[in-house]
C-alpha cells in the first residue's frame, strides 16, 4: 500500500524540552520558533544518550611513552578491545608529541580487526569515562583500552586486520614541532566494530619510541542496535 499522507506534528520548544523519556510513546517533534524541525548532530546525540566514551593519558600531566622503535604486528601502541554483543564507532583519536622526542621519522597506523587482540603486558589500563559528565556515570563502557609502556604491550596475531588511516611525520627534533596524529569520523568514514573486534593503533620511530598526550573517543551500543 502506497503512503498517501504523512502528518508531522511539532511543538515549539526552543527554551526548554518536553518531559519525555519513555520508549514506545508518541511525542511531538521539537520545533524552533520558525517552525523548523530541530535535529541534533548524530555524534552529539550519542553523547546525550550516554553512549560516548573517552580514554586518555592516565597521568594527564605526563606524555605517555607508548611508541616503539620498529613495526611489529603484535606490538601496537594502543588497543581498544570490543567484546561480543557490543559494537563501537570510532569517533576521534588524537595524539600530540610530548616528553622525550623520538628524533626520527614517526609512523602511525590505525587498524581494525575482527577479533579482540589483547594478549599480555602493557601498563595500567586507562580509566574509561562516559562523556555524559555526571558525578556518577550513567553507563559504564563494556570495552577495554590497553597501552604500551615500560611493560611491552603484546597483541594476538592479526586475523583480518585492515588499515583505516596512516601516515608519517617529520623528525620530531623538538617536542613543540613534532608530529601530531589526528583522526575524526567528521572528516572521514569510520567503520562499525561489531564485537568481537578491536582497534589497534601503532606509533613507532627508528631511534626512540615516541611519547604522546593522547585522547581516544568512541560511541558504543549493543550490536542488536546496529545490525
Amino acid at each position: 500500500m502506497a503512503l498517501q499522507d504523512l502528518t508531522l506534528k511539532g511543538r515549539v520548544a526552543q527554551n526548554n524540552y518536553q518531559a519525555i523519556g519513555v520508549d514506545d510513546v508518541e511525542y511531538y517533534a521539537r520545533l524552533n520558533r520558525r517552525g523548523e524541525l530541530v535535529t541534533p548532530a548524530l555524534v552529539q546525540s550519542f553523547v546525550s544518550d550516554g553512549r560516548v566514551f573517552h580514554a586518555s593519558n592516565p597521568a594527564k600531566q605526563t606524555a605517555d611513552a607508548v611508541g616503539s622503535t620498529s613495526y611489529s604486528d603484535t606490538q601496537p601502541a594502543w588497543i581498544l578491545d570490543v567484546p561480543t554483543n557490543t559494537s563501537v564507532l570510532l569517533l576521534e583519536f588524537q595524539a600530540k608529541q610530548g616528553g622525550t622526542v623520538a628524533g626520527d621519522l614517526t609512523t602511525y597506523l590505525l587498524t581494525v580487526d575482527t577479533i579482540v587482540r589483547y594478549s599480555s603486558g602493557g601498563t595500567t589500563a586507562p580509566t574509561i569515562y562516559n562523556m555524559l559528565a555526571k558525578t556518577t556515570q550513567v553507563r559504564a563502557s563494556l570495552c577495554t583500552v590497553y597501552k604500551h609502556g615500560a611493560t611491552p604491550l603484546v597483541a594476538a596475531a592479526t586475523s583480518t586486520q585492515e588499515t583505516i588511516s596512516g601516515g608519517e611525520h617529520v623528525a620530531d627534533v623538538d617536542a613543540l614541532a613534532g608530529g601530531h596524529i589526528f583522526y575524526s569520523t567528521l572528516g572521514s568514514v569510520s567503520p562499525w566494530l561489531i564485537g568481537p573486534a578491536s582497534l589497534g593503533i601503532y606509533a613507532y620511530a627508528g631511534t626512540t619510541g615516541p611519547s604522546y598526550f593522547w585522547s581516544l573517543k568512541w560511541a558504543e551500543m549493543p550490536s542488536t542496535s546496529v545490525v
